[in-house]
């Protein structure tokens, strides 16, 4: 290789003298690179395989912003050649770098990078690192051999400051490629640095390292990098942007605000991440589903678990990260031990434990400590690490990662708002501290904190108490597996401590409340231990109504499921009446709409399981109170349509229950709202068929026609039912009865009734035929459908076809039936005869008579009477025909009949 001795490249970059130390083979040039290499710190290194990248679809407009700033043509004179994205920890800053270093790498940007963390902190390694990734970049001709010639002219050059090993190991090389690659539209190269703020200020020399030793930077890091950065886009050479992520500390803060004004623009992580981590948690939820746990149900984890879980993890995405990564199971070395579900299940019992104050130092506990956020969320991740990697107590380091967790999201949604370190509506540390001291107070005059000091020679205290309890049952809660002696150790410490905190005790609330969480851990509670906790519960809320509605959800909830097994079993009153008590509590105190409009739709389905009409009624009221709570959106749509679908069937049950016209008009009306907010498949055939069925109930058994709308969409809904069965031959039983419904609504006489409805009805009626040829009540409707159809059109020919169907369905009717056929074959004879035609007048003489004898007591007067004007017209009529040749006489008084319902009324059984 050639040797090309001394170099200068420009008043800016200064000389470069090959140093006197022999002459190097490219192996050992080679070997000087990579002892400063450090390849954990680059993004696609097999260390950072499980590093944090953005989900699809999350942090979109971020990625837009960024891409844009990388990927934008350069000008020299721009301003805002670095951009630095900031925001507090776990935000997801590190997440999106990564992301974006992956776009870079997939749409050819060149992109050196370097990720700072707790085990690549070392910035001595940052230039070497950055340039060993142009090493391999087949678009960067020659650039190995400009790498090593320049190691070859100076292999003391990691001993120099960044800003000489950039000049010389990077921007000299990369001029020279790209120079030799020639006029080329290629994006401008980015250098992206993350987790500056994790960089070692003090890192530590190693004295066996003399070369190393010689570097004079040990302090101000950051500053020095920052520096190194604002150099790194003045050169001349070449044109670079640089990317930096970090968390806003005070010597960067410092830094960009002063020296790098003029260069530096700020893009801050301050939007509100709840949506994008609802879309992460959705998609590993999913996840688990299809790989970790197939037998999971497609609905897993349930809408009320998820909601709990995402109000507890919405504050970072780092919360977010470390809960899926435990429920998934790939962030503890006890994999094998639990389910998904039973991880998710330990998860929410310990968010939803109502202090864990043993896991916070004692300063956080009263209030005084002037921990922020940013520090107690890196003290949670630290317990989390410690969780995952030792093999004791590791219920009590995750029962510390979520406290601490908790307490900053805590902190967050409360700071600013109060003169002294942040306070938040927290029940457990407001009794702890009912004397409302200032954060400034003495420590040592903290009357709690004196209590703990004091040893009581008889009997432990009860703030001792209270502390071993919460710490056997933190334990109890995060080990995997369940200790029963941790659960009875809990109790004991939590009744004892409860004895010694009589009246208004600044400890009994919270004393309380974990008794009742621990109580709330038996499957099977008896009677008396549920008596119990809702004597606890009234005794927590008459001390001071907890702010916590998320918590009283939680135990009503509980006591509300545990009184329904209870009732399923005994079947006593009471207990019905318990569980209805608690489950209407838990609507109100639900901490969503969810909560509330899930809670009526229990309490609505527990009171249809009863027999009783008066439960019928209530049923009703808490749907109708479900509804009254549930948002008309599209987001809401599947509760609507729950809340219809019950609605509908409890509508159905009463006015089956009373004849009810009324309940049967609403069961129609909430069938069709039901079908519009778009039924699920698995329901909406037997919708389409019911709604169907239910309108012709109400044709055939009240008087009065319903809205013409109700029997169009009764059409279109029959319709699209048969649509259903397009597979199916038509001796198919369902398919069958939707074909007779149909034709019965298209047949019915109304003011909307058009002939091609008739037509329609009548082929229905003839397919229905053929399926069941001596079905009486089939032979009857299509009778009367000939009919009307004859009487629209003046189709004489008609008339006589009804009859001949009238009389097979005569022959296949049964005896109770048989008086309307009768009835209607001798009206379309009196149609027939029109007062002249002796012959069809003895016809409809013939079956009145057959009417008055198949026909009740009452009936037959009517008939009696038709057969009575009958002979008076026809003796009129043969009398005239005798008396007087070639000259018609008509009678003067005209015979008519009426058409009767001749089929069995329809019922919605």
């Amino acid at each position: 290789m050639q040797n090309v001795g001394n170099a200068n490249f420009g008043p800016n970059y200064g000389s470069f003298t090959q140093q006197s130390v022999g002459d190097y083979s490219g192996a050992e040039l080679l070997k000087i690179l990579s002892k400063r290499v450090f390849p954990s710190a680059i993004h696609d290194s097999h260390d950072r395989e499980d590093a944090p990248k953005c989900h699809p679809g999350t942090n979109i407009s971020i990625l837009e912003e960024i891409m844009g700033f990388v990927s934008k043509p350069y000008v020299d004179t721009e301003v805002g050649k670095i951009m630095w994205l900031t925001g507090p920890g776990g935000t997801g800053k590190t997440a999106i770098l990564g992301t974006i270093a992956d776009k870079c790498q997939d749409e050819g940007i060149l992109a050196p990078n370097f990720f700072f963390s707790s085990s690549s902190s070392d910035w001595r390694c940052l230039v070497a690192t950055l340039a060993s990734q142009l090493w391999g970049r087949k678009d960067l001709p020659g650039i190995q051999e400009h790498i090593l010639s320049a190691l070859r002219n100076s292999p003391l050059i990691f001993t120099k400051s960044l800003k000489q090993q950039f000049d010389y190991i990077i921007v000299a090389p990369l001029s020279r490629s790209l120079k030799q690659r020639g006029g080329s539209n290629s994006a401008t190269p980015v250098i992206l640095i993350d987790g500056l703020d994790e960089c070692n200020a003090d890192q530590s020399i190693t004295t066996s390292d003399k070369v190393l030793s010689a570097v004079g930077l040990k302090r101000n890091a950051k500053a020095t990098i920052l520096r190194f950065i604002v150099h790194v886009v003045n050169n001349p050479y070449i044109p670079i942007r640089v990317l930096v992520g970090s968390r806003a500390e005070h010597a960067i803060l410092n830094f960009v605000e002063n020296e790098g004004k003029a260069f530096v623009r700020k893009l801050v992580l301050d939007f509100e991440p709840g949506a994008d981590i609802a879309l992460f948690c959705e998609a590993r939820f999913s996840f688990i589903r299809r790989t970790l746990s197939p037998d999971l149900p497609e609905d897993w984890p349930g809408e009320e678990r998820k909601r709990t879980f995402l109000d507890h993890v919405s504050g970072r995405f780092i919360c977010a990260a470390k809960a899926m990564r435990y429920v998934e199971g790939v962030s503890s070395k006890d994999t094998g031990k639990g389910t998904p579900d039973e991880r998710l299940e330990r998860l929410l019992r310990l968010h939803l434990s109502p202090t864990l104050l043993f896991a916070l130092s004692i300063r956080t506990i009263f209030k005084i400590s002037r921990e922020t956020p940013d520090e107690l969320y890196e003290r949670g991740t630290e317990a989390w690490h410690r969780h995952d990697t030792s093999d004791t107590f590791k219920g009590i380091h995750l029962a510390k990662a979520i406290a601490f967790y908790r307490e900053a999201q805590r902190l967050e949604a409360v700071e600013g708002t109060t003169d002294g370190p942040a306070r938040a509506e927290n029940p457990a540390l407001e009794a702890m501290d009912s004397a409302n001291r200032p954060w400034w107070a003495p420590m040592h005059n903290h009357p709690i904190l004196s209590a703990l000091k004091r040893r009581r020679s008889e009997k432990t205290s009860a703030e001792e108490l209270y502390m071993m309890g919460a710490r056997a049952w933190a334990e109890y809660l995060g080990n995997d597996q369940k200790s029963s002696q941790q659960l009875e150790d809990a109790l004991e410490h939590y009744r004892k401590a409860l004895q010694l905190t009589r009246g208004e005790h600044r400890l009994r609330q919270i004393i309380l409340l974990d008794l009742i969480f621990a109580l709330l851990e038996n499957e099977s509670p008896s009677q008396e231990d549920l008596a119990l906790i809702e004597e606890h519960f009234a005794d927590l809320q008459g001390i001071k109504p907890l702010e916590s509605n998320t918590r009283c959800y939680y135990i009503v909830t509980k006591l509300g499921g545990y009184y329904e097994e209870l009732w399923k079993t005994s079947s006593q009153e009471s207990d019905f009446e318990s569980c209805i008590v608690n489950y209407s509590l838990a609507a109100n105190y639900g901490t969503s709409k969810e909560d509330g409009v899930e809670l009526f739709l229990v309490i609505a389905e527990l009171h249809l399981r009863r027999k009783e009409s008066s439960h019928k009624k209530k049923a009703l009221e808490a749907f109708r109170s479900a509804r009254s709570a549930c948002p008309q959106t599209e987001e809401w749509i599947h509760e609507r349509y729950q809340i219809a679908k019950g609605l509908y069937v409890t509508h159905t049950r009463l006015s089956n229950a009373g004849k009810d016209k009324a309940h049967l008009e609403s069961a129609i009306a909430e069938c069709g709202s039901a079908l519009d907010l778009r039924a699920p498949q698995e329901d909406r055939l037997q919708l389409l068929v019911d709604y169907v069925r239910y309108v012709w109930v109400l044709l055939d058994n009240y008087e009065g026609t319903p809205a013409a709308a109700v029997l169009k969409k009764a059409a279109t809904h029959g319709r699209e039912a048969l649509d259903w069965f397009n597979n199916t031959g038509d001796n198919d039983g369902a398919k069958h009865t939707v074909i007779v419904l149909l034709a019965n609504i298209l047949s019915y006489p109304s003011e909307i009734l058009r002939k091609k409805d008739l037509d329609e009805a009548l082929l229905l009626y003839e397919r229905a035929e053929v399926v069941a040829p001596m079905d009486g009540d089939l032979l009857s409707k299509m009778a009367d459908a000939v009919w009307l159809k004859s009487q629209r059109t003046n189709d004489f020919e008609g008339l006589q076809k009804a009859i001949n169907i009238f009389v097979r369905a005569y022959d296949e009717t049964a005896q109770k039936l048989r008086p309307s056929i009768a009835n209607n074959i001798a009206t379309i004879y009196l149609e027939k005869a029109d007062n002249t035609n002796v012959p069809d007048l003895k016809l409809a003489r013939e079956y009145y008579s057959k009417a008055e004898k198949d026909s009740t007591e009452d009936g037959r007067p009517y008939f009696a009477e038709k057969i009575k004007e009958i002979d008076d017209a026809v003796k009129e009529l043969e009398g005239g025909e005798r008396g007087t040749e070639n000259q018609e006489v008509a009678p003067r008084k005209k015979v008519s009949g009426q058409r009767r319902q001749a089929t069995r009324k329809s019922t919605l059984e």
